[in-house]
């Protein structure tokens, strides 16, 4: 039976074998031991060893198996990698995480709450977003390259007369179809 790994709310490897998660006790001499993942919820003593290409069960588990548990937690660690990787709204991500592991009714008792999922995306987001230095000057001022357009690829920043004229730079923002908008018609009103 396959074996594979999934990541725990701190991101640590479980093992997923047979519908059981076991939670890495030990390591000895390239065998790594495990233990069921509901030792301390539900006293299960279940044991297993794993090495790089198979899992050998030592004792049995006091409960039944659940697939579903595991589906959740590679649902939730896919949904926490795109995150890291992708501008996407966290709405976005999940509904496109879920179709991917989703195929049948039957299967969606397995998907957690979309609320906690999108909170996971907005987390992860939050974490792994690096933040430039505050500049100092006008001059110092720099719109990195994914600031200067739309997420669809329209041109965002239409003029930037330059960083060498110090405290004298002018940013020009906006788009090309809307300027063609305010070219076609002869009176504009603004607040």
């Amino acid at each position: 039976m396959e074996f594979n790994f999934v990541k725990s709310k701190r991101g640590k490897d479980l093992l997923a074998y047979e519908g059981f998660t076991y939670r890495q006790e030990k390591e000895i001499n390239g065998k790594r031991i495990w233990k069921c993942t509901k030792y301390e919820k539900e006293k299960c003593k279940a044991r297993a060893h794993s090495t790089e290409d198979s899992v050998v069960v030592i004792s049995p588990h006091s409960h039944v198996p659940d697939n579903g548990d595991i589906r959740k937690k590679e649902i939730t660690n896919e949904v926490r990698e795109v995150a890291k990787s992708t501008r996407e709204p966290p709405n976005r991500i999940v509904a496109q995480v879920i179709k991917k592991y989703v195929r049948t009714e039957d299967e969606e008792g397995s998907v957690p709450k979309i609320s906690n999922l999108k909170k996971i995306a907005q987390r992860m987001r939050q974490r792994n977003q690096v933040l430039a230095e505050n500049p100092t000057s006008v001059a110092d001022f720099e719109i990195p390259a994914e600031f200067q357009t739309t997420d669809t690829g329209e041109t965002l920043l239409l003029h930037d007369s330059g960083s060498g004229r110090g405290d004298q730079r002018t940013l020009i923002s906006g788009m090309a179809r809307n300027l063609e908008y305010l070219a076609e018609n002869r009176h504009w009103i603004t607040q």
